[in-house]
């Protein structure tokens, strides 16, 4: 039962496959919430994750996104776990990664990793992933690169370091352990 004071109450969000078709909405979202992935990259990630893509709609309109990337049965990637600004602390993102992690071991993997952002980071862990190690994403053009390439300047950036989101921490489970449902 829903109750509601005033305004008329929202309808559930509906729980679907994420295709090709949603590609625009998915692009116009992660725009909205300031990721830089383009038109482009969105329709390349559905290609590669198919059916284990998911969202989240209401009223027709794209408001959460999850998607996977399958590397046979030894490990898997959550990536894309994006919420429309109005649609937060509803428990969508959570929603989707435990549908995201629950088709990934219906298809056999043994590792599910997935970047987080610092923020998400206790989401992801009460869902038994766990920290692995810290990455940063470094943007801009590259042009300029090959001029430092022999400079002291371009070894300046610490060992270790990767390219993967920033601010993000890497998470993913053991081998033997995958998440709990």
């Amino acid at each position: 039962m829903t109750l509601s004071w005033g305004a008329k109450a929202l309808p559930d969000p509906v729980l679907r496959r994420l295709e090709l078709a949603d590609a625009q909405a998915a692009f116009e979202l992660s725009q909205l919430i300031g990721w830089s992935h383009s038109s482009a990259d969105w329709e390349r990630i559905l290609g590669w994750g198919g059916a284990g893509c998911f969202c989240l709609t209401q009223n027709d309109q794209l408001v959460a996104t999850v998607t996977t990337a399958v590397y046979g049965t030894d490990r898997a990637w959550i990536g894309m776990v994006l919420t429309h600004p109005d649609h937060r602390r509803r428990g969508y993102a959570r929603r989707l990664t435990q549908t995201a992690i629950d088709y990934l071991r219906e298809q056999g993997v043994q590792r599910i990793m997935l970047d987080a952002a610092e923020a998400a980071r206790p989401l992801y862990e009460d869902l038994g992933f766990r920290r692995l190690y810290s990455v940063e994403v470094w943007q801009g053009r590259a042009s300029g690169l090959s001029r430092l390439a022999g400079s002291s300047a371009a070894q300046r950036r610490p060992p270790g370091r990767g390219c993967a989101g920033r601010g993000s921490v890497r998470c993913g489970t053991p081998v033997a352990d995958p998440p709990a449902g």
